[in-house]
């Protein structure tokens, strides 16, 4: 009997190693476990952080899209089309007609240049144009 108890007590022994040995390797595993949890934790918050300085990155640059944003028209359609050999002031001045009676339509932007500088060519409003029109034809007359 003597053997057999001296047998289990070095097995119990070497189970208690092992028991202790298992402790420690589960304590430090749980370190880690809590490092890692603490750093995925930070990385989160980081990326939250990121995302909302993108996100206020990305509505300034729309902001200064819009603000720098120069609005391009094409012109409408010319109210009068002269021929290249006849560019007599008289002619542009005859013509009368309803599509005159707005204030836009006295101006002809087909003709301003928007490299260069912005002359303006004005053509003489119908009778059935606004005082504004007829106001604004007589100040760049």
């Amino acid at each position: 009997m003597d053997s057999n108890l001296q047998e289990t007590k070095r097995i119990l022994a070497s189970v208690r190693r092992d028991l202790l040995e298992a402790a420690r390797q589960l304590e430090n595993v749980n370190l880690e476990h809590e490092i890692i949890t603490k750093q995925i934790a930070d990385a989160k918050n980081e990326l939250k952080i990121l995302l909302l300085d993108i996100e206020d990155i990305e509505l300034y640059r729309r902001e200064l899209l819009a603000k720098n944003r120069v609005p391009l028209y094409l012109p409408a359609n010319p109210v009068v089309m002269p021929s290249i050999g006849n560019n007599n002031k008289s002619n542009h001045e005859l013509i009368e007609s309803s599509s005159l009676a707005s204030f836009e339509a006295v101006f002809d932007f087909r003709k301003c240049s928007i490299a260069g500088n912005f002359g303006i060519y004005v053509y003489k409003p119908g009778e059935n144009a606004s005082e504004h029109a007829v106001s604004y034809y007589n100040l760049f007359r």
